[in-house]
């Protein structure tokens, strides 16, 4: 798509600018407005080298792409210090019809990059601690980095999505101590989680009272470390009722990992750690315990181990950064993690770094803001955090009752099968349409307004478009017979047929092939043609709030586009048909990347 054009414009401008034809390809923005083209180089690194103003640099570059008869062109114009480009809209037809035909022969899906090709990607996200209900602090670090994930698919990574559980600490002690005394009291067979739960809540209340409840509960740790085999049972059944409750809310969110390794699993590691350590004489006594001081990089020493000789974070992180850079081979290591460990971060990349680990510079914290809620009705059953189970409940609830305000003839499951796909994608596209490095406002008003920017009009945008396909294929069927095959323009044709419609490649050839001037029509072709651009941009900024920011631009357009035409009655119906088509693909692919489907009726 855009990225064909780059590399046919940076192979001209290569030898006028003596620059590698890779740094002029990443350079290439997309303006801002429709009416400053499709692409614009800025060209400022180069007019200092050549000692030329930057008007007078992009002046001799537009000339000489001009006088190229380079037929993606219609016309370079310089503009102050960045070399804009407007594309010819035939080649632009062109692009997208030979796209969408790789698209659709399996050759190559739309927008996909090869990047990643060979290489391995890492992502560690949406890993909660054991026995502790997932809250509204766990759906930050849950979309988006299912997002990052599934916009390094489309860059041809291969993924390792990890569930990094936080299933080791003394909090085991204190919950097999609580265990053991009030277990009883509780119906585990009817709900395993939540009695799990209470009895966490229940000991840290009785342990303000009895503070030998603490040591008991340490000394109960120790003998899980080690290898108590009754301690063990109880703690492998912990962990497996969380990682069951868990897994109901990331079904509902459809978050998915690939491997899942607890903090437990890198115990048997952290004496390998430690070694290489002191082998590297970066390890000291402080206060009795063992840290390695960060002083020249002026942040506090990380501490390694205890005095007691317990393990803290830090270490069962660098023993985990080595497994998966050492064993797995990945070549990228994200974590996505709060803002709040920052510093965490920092100090952990800077141990590595001092351990001479040549992979440090490929490990990444993907931090992001907090929440804050201007919604005060905003509860949880438990009364000091908002749990992520209660969010998703109460955006269920409110968009059903909008559906049966909006439609008094729908049944109940019409009703709940649209109201799941609208009520999570109003959540995550809320989430995900801020730069994640933001705080993001929660406000049910603009998370499920329907006109605003939000993932429901992003949705209804997608219905709009089925919808002109259903009645352009009833107003038209004769005219499609020799396109579609009977059977199915006779399933098109059922009054009650409500899935996708999808428009024959023969068709789409056909009728895509007319000359077309309609500013309207180019500014969206020029939208769906910078796809590819905009999940590059997300992938090397990881930042998913750029497909957001983008579908809402396409949708935008889109909209101004159908308020001013009479799609359907139109002399140039066939072409806008084919436009509204493809819109409503790349508005489901995007929607796809941040991890949202699209209903089929709203």
């Amino acid at each position: 798509m855009l990225l064909n054009y780059k590399k046919k414009i940076a192979l001209i401008l290569s030898p006028i600018l003596k620059a590698d034809e890779k740094d002029i390809i990443g350079l290439f923005e997309i303006p801002k407005q429709f009416s400053q083209g499709q692409l614009s180089l800025p060209i400022f690194r180069w007019s200092k080298i050549s000692k030329q103003s930057p008007q007078e640099l992009s002046s001799f570059l537009a000339e000489s792409l001009n006088s190229s008869n380079l037929d993606i062109l219609s016309q370079a114009k310089p503009m102050g210090g960045f070399l804009n480009l407007f594309l010819s809209t035939k080649s632009m037809q062109t692009c997208l019809l030979e796209s969408y035909e790789k698209d659709f022969y399996g050759k190559k899906k739309f927008g996909f990059s090869d990047i990643g090709v060979g290489k391995t990607l890492l992502i560690d996200f949406a890993s909660p601690n054991v026995a502790k209900p997932m809250h509204v602090g766990h759906l930050r670090a849950t979309i988006i980095g299912q997002a990052l994930y599934n916009v390094a698919k489309t860059q041809s990574y291969k993924l390792i999505g990890l569930n990094h559980l936080g299933d080791w600490g003394v909090l085991f002690g204190r919950l097999i101590w609580a265990y053991k005394k009030w277990g009883s009291e509780y119906n585990f067979n009817k709900d395993e989680f939540s009695s799990l739960y209470d009895l966490y809540v229940r000991f840290h209340k009785e342990a303000e009272k009895s503070p030998d409840m603490l040591k008991e509960a340490s000394l109960i740790f120790k003998q899980l470390e080690k290898g108590d085999k009754e301690i063990n049972i109880l703690w492998e059944k912990f962990v497996n009722i969380s990682l069951k409750e868990y897994q109901k809310i990331w079904n509902r969110l459809g978050v998915s990992h690939d491997l899942v390794k607890g903090e437990s699993f890198y115990n048997d590691r952290l004496k390998h750690i430690e070694t290489l350590l002191e082998q590297k004489s970066l390890l000291e006594e402080s206060n009795g315990a063992m840290v390695v001081k960060l002083d020249e990089q002026k942040m506090p020493p990380c501490l390694i181990r205890k005095g007691d000789g317990a393990s803290l974070y830090a270490t069962r992180d660098l023993a985990s950064a080595w497994y998966r850079m050492e064993d797995l081979k990945v070549d990228i290591n994200l974590y996505v993690v709060g803002q709040d460990q920052n510093l965490y971060f920092k100090q952990l990349f800077a141990v590595l770094k001092k351990m001479n680990m040549p992979w440090e510079k490929n490990c990444h914290h993907i931090n992001f803001g907090m929440y804050r809620f201007k919604d005060s009705k905003m509860s949880s059953r438990k009364g000091h955090v908002i749990l992520l189970e209660d969010i998703l409940d109460q955006a269920y609830k409110k968009v059903c009752d909008k559906i049966k305000l909006k439609h008094t003839d729908w049944n109940n499951k019409q009703i709940s099968s649209v109201a799941k796909i609208v009520s999570i994608g109003a959540v995550v596209f809320n989430d995900l349409s801020s730069d994640r490095s933001s705080d993001v406002e929660f406000c049910w008003d603009k998370i499920l307004n329907f006109e605003g920017d939000s993932g429901p009009y992003v949705q209804y945008v997608f219905v709009r478009c089925q919808s002109l396909l259903r009645k352009f294929v009833l107003q038209n069927s004769k005219d499609l017979n020799s396109f579609f095959d009977k059977k199915t323009l006779e399933e098109y044709l059922n009054e009650d047929y409500i899935s996708q419609i999808n428009l024959p490649l023969s068709f789409i050839k056909k009728v895509f092939d007319k000359k077309i001037e309609d500013p309207e029509i180019i500014n969206i072709l020029s939208l769906l043609l910078s796809y590819d651009h905009v999940l590059s941009k997300t992938f090397v900024n990881f930042k998913p709030h750029l497909i957001a920011q983008y579908l809402l631009q396409l949708c935008s357009a889109f909209n101004k586009f159908y308020a001013n035409n009479k799609i359907l009655s139109s002399s140039k119906k066939d072409f806008y048909i084919v436009v509204v088509y493809l819109v409503q693909i790349i508005i489901q692919k995007g929607l796809g990347v941040l991890n949202i489907q699209c209903p089929d009726e709203m």
